[in-house]
Parts: structure tokens; C-alpha cells; sequence
């Protein structure tokens, strides 16, 4: 049976995982001939959102599910203000979540 600190760290650690595979799959799509922005967009979104999340889950703050990087910094603030503040612009990827995908909802 895992302690709670270490079900803590462990979850911190998925988050930080998945959040680098989006990184890199950003990375890569926009390093390609022709890059792929728009799906570079999403995964800059999903890597900054799951940042956020394995911050809060370090700080044992509750989050809704959601991919709203607003909501999220808001939590963040409660336990950092400076932190949040200086991420407030990340808010503008929140536009290139899932709702991109659906035609039409392009910013």
C-alpha cells in the first residue's frame, strides 16, 4: 500500500510525463515540412494544462475537469499569485484545446 505522499509524487510524475510527450509532439509538428500549427497549438495547450494540473495535485488542490487554462491559473493563484500572474498569458492557448477540432471554432 502506497502512502499518500507517494500516490502524490506518483501523480505529479504522470502529469509531468504526459505533459513532455505533448511538448515533444508540439515540437515535432512544428519542426515538420510543412509544420502543422494547428495541432501544434493543441498540444502546446494540453502541455501547458497538464502542467498546471500536476502543480495543483503537488499542492493538493482540487480541480474540476476541465481544459480551461483560466480556471486552472485561478486554483494556481490560491497557492501562488506570482506563479499564476506570470503564466496569466498561457490563457490565450486555452482557444486551441478540443474545442478547435470541431470545423468552424478555429481562432
Amino acid at each position: 500500500m502506497k502512502l499518500p505522499e507517494e500516490a502524490k509524487r506518483e501523480l505529479v510524475a504522470q502529469w509531468l510525463c504526459k505533459a513532455r510527450e505533448d511538448l515533444g509532439a508540439a515540437r515535432h509538428l512544428t519542426a515538420s515540412s510543412p509544420p502543422f500549427p494547428g495541432a501544434a497549438a493543441f498540444h502546446a495547450q494540453q502541455t501547458a494544462e497538464k502542467c498546471l494540473k500536476a502543480f495543483l495535485v503537488h499542492g493538493e488542490v482540487l480541480f474540476p475537469r476541465t481544459d480551461d487554462i483560466g480556471i486552472l491559473l485561478d486554483l494556481v493563484s490560491a497557492r501562488d499569485r506570482a506563479l499564476a500572474e506570470d503564466l496569466r498569458e498561457a490563457i490565450r492557448l486555452t482557444a486551441y484545446g478540443v474545442s478547435m477540432y470541431y470545423p468552424g471554432d478555429l481562432p
